[in-house]
């Protein structure tokens, strides 16, 4: 059910260790035992038991690295309550601290066995999306939820939202279409309507959420617009700061030519400004955001703070330009150059969330350089924040 001919041609992840693995599927269980062919069992077994399909259940085990790659064991969350995971997880606040954000990762990525109480709501599958959202990890959720095909109605909603975030997937309407009523959010059907070309359609549909008031009356403002009704109501339009803004939302602001900047927005909003389309300077502050968070690879990162000349100074453009001088000395293999920009950036930045990406990205050919001691030191300080801290 997934709409995946164009995600399928990108990356699953930003994630370098991040790997593809199958779930294997699982019979369905039989429904309630015939008493007639054991009358002995009538006095003992009700016939009102609930049966759960496997396969329901195997979607809260949904993971995409094996227990060879994360070394946790698949019991991991067997023998928990969906209730106790889930207020873990919301209590569990999105790091800057990169090795809580790659265990993190490693944690909600991990096959495991469903908890013992899996009800086939895939209450602890949506916990785990919506931790991913959080960070900002947009390719790895869309993952998940392709383990998870064929999609059951409770997942479209949030397979719909990470189709806002990501640029390299169509919108899940076709999903969403096909539940009908049954999709509660009628702001989305709307969109969805129109993106099909059924105009004619969505206005009635948007004129009956009007009159049911089961729209915001920013959402109805918004879809007035994106329908091009002739409405009048500019007021509800605005987005104050203290407003919680949906993907659509962002989305339907975009599509009229008032984009809202993602720096303000929570992580995953950013994944929207890595287009090409958005500009050099909006991709640079959503790379910085997401390589902060540790979902973006740091090669991505050093390609777009190279990618040309700063036009520029101060703020990011100092940034650019500092780690592009540190870049062409060590091209140049000029040690005295080498020295002098390496001090410049870590002066600015080693105390930074950037200071572990740019740790990672120039350690080694730091060490191979012909450096003096004392800039060695402030070398092998750099590698403590990498994998080479031994």
């Amino acid at each position: 059910m997934l709409p995946l001919s164009a995600y399928a041609e990108t990356p699953l992840s930003a994630i370098d260790w991040l790997a593809e693995h199958s779930i294997k599927g699982s019979p369905k269980l039989s429904s309630t035992p015939d008493l007639r062919e054991n009358p002995a069992l009538s006095a003992t077994v009700s016939t009102d038991i609930e049966v759960t399909v496997l396969r329901d259940i195997q979607r809260d085990a949904v993971g995409l690295l094996p227990p060879e790659v994360t070394g946790l064991p698949v019991t991991l969350w067997r023998n928990s309550t969906t209730q106790d995971l889930l207020s873990l997880l919301e209590a569990s606040k999105v790091s800057q601290n990169p090795s809580i954000q790659s265990l993190t990762m490693r944690v909600m990525l991990a096959e495991g066995d469903a908890p013992y109480d899996s009800n086939g709501k895939f209450n602890f599958l949506r916990a785990k999306l919506e931790k991913l959202i959080q960070y900002g990890a947009i390719d790895p959720a869309l993952a998940m939820l392709e383990r998870a095909a064929p999609l059951p109605a409770p997942l479209v909603p949030i397979l719909f939202d990470l189709s806002m975030y990501s640029e390299a997937l169509e919108p899940a309407c076709e999903q969403v279409l096909q539940l009908g009523a049954a999709f509660e959010n009628d702001s989305a059907r709307i969109y969805c309507l129109a993106r099909r070309g059924e105009w004619q359609s969505a206005n009635i549909m948007l004129t009956a959420a009007e009159a049911l008031q089961s729209l915001t009356p920013r959402e109805t403002a918004l879809l007035h617009f994106f329908l091009e009704t002739g409405s009048e109501k500019t007021s509800d339009l605005y987005f104050s700061a203290d407003s919680v803004l949906t993907p659509l939302e962002y989305r339907l602001y975009e599509a009229f030519g008032e984009p809202v900047p993602a720096n303000d927005l929570p992580l995953a909003f950013s994944v929207a400004e890595l287009s090409g389309d958005k500009g050099w300077k909006a991709q640079l502050e959503a790379a910085e955001r997401l390589s902060k968070s540790g979902v973006f690879s740091d090669n991505q990162l050093l390609g777009l703070l190279t990618k040309k000349p700063a036009p520029a100074s101060g703020g990011i453009w100092d940034r650019v330009t500092m780690i592009q001088g540190l870049e062409q000395a060590l091209e140049a293999n000029a040690p005295a150059r080498i020295s002098d920009a390496l001090r410049t950036v870590w002066s600015a930045m080693g105390t930074s969330a950037l200071a572990t990406p740019i740790a990672r990205l120039f350690y080694k050919r730091l060490v191979a350089a012909n450096l003096l001691k004392q800039d060695l030191v402030l070398v092998h300080e750099m590698g403590l924040l990498t994998d080479h801290y031994q």
